[in-house]
């Protein structure tokens, strides 16, 4: 009968797209994503609604995202351009946690500690300032305790003398600065 025909043509379709699927997941795991993406776009376009077609999409684009992401962050960071790998790197350890963990988090520590140490020579550098380098600074301490804690009560000192100068005394920011200045006259 045409009911039946129709039923095996229908099992025999879904037990393709089972197969297919199974194999786009096997090609994700095994690092192939852009061949998993094109099984899985294929399976999506022959059945939109199959198992989570759509949120492996995501998923698999997203990662591959991150890992354009993690070379940019990379390439900044080998050139030491600590400013622009910090974000870099943050947005990977955001968007795939476990993609090169141990090394994102390696760097992403040195780059906040060295960007802060760039920052503190830098002041006031462009799009950055003292609270950035300070943040960054206690992010990355565990590279560099020592000089990180000498760059932060410089950075304490500066921040105690911008609230002495907001309350009005101006004598008190200048004492706080003058040590500062004398220090590095271009930290002023």
């Amino acid at each position: 009968s045409a009911g039946a025909l129709q039923g095996i043509q229908e099992t025999r379709d879904m037990m393709g797209l089972v197969a297919e699927y199974d194999l786009a997941m096997q090609l994700a795991n095994d690092g192939n994503v852009e061949r998993a993406l094109a099984f899985l776009n294929g399976i999506q376009a022959k059945s939109p609604g199959f198992r989570n077609v759509d949120a492996e999409i995501k998923r698999l684009q997203a990662l591959e995202e991150a890992k354009m992401m993690f070379e940019a962050a990379e390439a900044a960071y080998a050139q030491q351009q600590w400013l622009d790998a910090v974000p870099l790197y943050e947005q990977v350890s955001e968007m795939a946690r476990d993609l090169h963990a141990d090394t994102v988090d390696q760097h992403l520590h040195d780059a906040y500690y060295r960007g802060g140490m760039e920052l503190t020579t830098l002041l006031p550098a462009p799009d950055a300032g003292p609270a950035q380098a300070q943040e960054y600074l206690r992010k990355g301490k565990s590279v560099d305790s020592k000089q990180a804690e000498i760059a932060l009560k410089r950075l304490d000192i500066y921040f105690d003398g911008m609230k002495a100068l907001d309350d009005g005394n101006l004598d008190e920011a200048i004492n706080l600065w003058q040590g500062l200045y004398d220090a590095n006259p271009a930290y002023l």
